[in-house]
């Protein structure tokens, strides 16, 4: 059953009261300013560029979020023309050279849409933004240029290479030192990241300053906003997403047998693995036993199973936010993850139990620490839900069209 969002429900420990109830997460302290939406003049009706470096579907992550800041900005009175590859990408029907007839696309579309005249405002979505930027940042008359990252490609090199050779093809990492990335990052006007973890790195690196990037989170669904809790749960321990070694496949492969041996009551779920796990091929029978795997699942679907779950999994090695952690919390959940995305700004101990690596031993313990404290795992649980109350739409586009109206006089405009 779900209740009117943000408001109490039937378990008064799981309300939202007292004065930091809804206090934002954004940095201060001269790293990250909070908008003051209240103080701020609305901004008024702009003409955006929006485009997309992945199909824009609402079922997937990046879609998801991507159209429904689309959806929002059009409420405000906004005007959006949003593209994606299949609008711009250069000879489609062949199957090689994909990431650069992608950026060669994704550059023109930007360089058309400048030279139009017609945009107060580019927002570029995805990777190919910086390079674009790279060759319309000297454009006469343009319009604004606000990356909108979902992961700072450096960033995720950088933490990859913790684990093992690089990620991604030869012929990508060889166009990743052409790149350029300390000059093309500092060729957008603003940049938004979806968590803290990546605006600090590019603050350390020093590609953008503390006025011109923010972080705005990814937002939940409304329906899983105000969501009642029960707290008296069976021991289930669920995982969400692809099964590859970015999300941590290779420490749960390790983990979840032994914490089956160590809990024998426990019951195990992986759902929304699409194509990418065969359980048969992996886990030994007596696990597989005690094993639901589920391979697709409508968001509305996912809610269910995760007010189901006890203690959701999120070991990967690296993401930009990390939705399904956050969708868990939100339904009661207490979360273990690794200090990468959303995670990484939550308190640790309080809010979630959090790993400083995708590692086995780690995650066995950590998980091993909620599921033998019962009482300490619902005091956990509460204080995720509350955490992420915060992540609505409506607080998301104050804050894009607060930072907007900042970044103007800094560029010029």
């Amino acid at each position: 059953m779900c209740l009117p969002r943000l408001q109490a429900t039937t378990h008064s420990q799981w309300a939202l009261d007292g004065p930091g109830a809804r206090e934002q997460p954004w940095r201060n302290g001269g790293r990250l300013s909070t908008p003051s939406f209240l103080s701020k003049p609305k901004p008024r009706a702009m003409n955006i560029f929006a485009i997309s470096n992945v199909p824009v579907i609402r079922s997937q992550g990046s879609g998801y979020v991507i159209q429904g800041f689309v959806d929002r900005l059009r409420e405000r009175g906004h005007h959006v023309d949003l593209v994606g590859p299949a609008d711009y990408q250069i000879l489609p029907e062949i199957s090689k050279a994909h990431r650069l007839r992608l950026q060669l696309g994704y550059t023109i579309a930007c360089r058309r849409a400048i030279r139009s005249e017609r945009y107060d405002l580019i927002q570029a979505f995805g990777a190919e933004a910086w390079q674009a930027f790279s060759h319309c940042h000297h454009l006469a008359k343009r319009p604004l240029l606000l990356a909108h990252s979902n992961g700072v490609e450096p960033h995720v090199t950088e933490q990859l290479a913790q684990y093992g050779p690089p990620p991604g093809t030869r012929l990508g990492r060889l166009m990743d030192k052409f790149l350029h990335y300390d000059r093309a990052f500092r060729c957008a006007d603003g940049v938004i990241t979806v968590a803290r973890y990546d605006a600090d790195y590019l603050l350390r690196k020093d590609w953008q300053t503390p006025e011109t990037v923010t972080v705005i989170n990814n937002c939940l669904p409304d329906f899983f906003l105000g969501q009642e809790i029960d707290e008296n749960r069976p021991m289930r321990i669920g995982y969400c997403g692809t099964w590859t070694s970015l999300k941590g496949k290779d420490a749960m492969e390790a983990a979840l047998p032994r914490l089956a041996e160590r809990f024998p009551q426990a019951q195990f779920e992986i759902v929304g693995t699409l194509d990418s796990l065969e359980p048969e091929n992996i886990f030994p029978a007596n696990f597989r036993e005690r094993l639901t795997h589920l391979r697709k699942l409508t968001r509305e679907e996912l809610l269910t199973r995760y007010h189901q779950w006890s203690v959701a999994l999120m070991p990967s090695r690296y993401e930009s936010f990390g939705l399904a952690a956050a969708e868990a919390m939100a339904c009661g959940a207490a979360v273990v993850a690794t200090r990468t995305g959303f995670p990484a700004s939550v308190k640790d101990g309080r809010e979630a139990v959090l790993i400083d690596r995708s590692e086995p031993d780690a995650l066995i313990e950590a998980v091993s620490g909620l599921l033998a404290d019962e009482e300490r795992r619902r005091t956990i649980a509460r204080a995720g839900w509350r955490r992420v109350q915060t992540l609505e739409w409506s607080q998301a586009v104050d804050h894009f069209e607060a930072f907007i109206i900042g970044l103007k006089p800094l560029a010029g405009a």
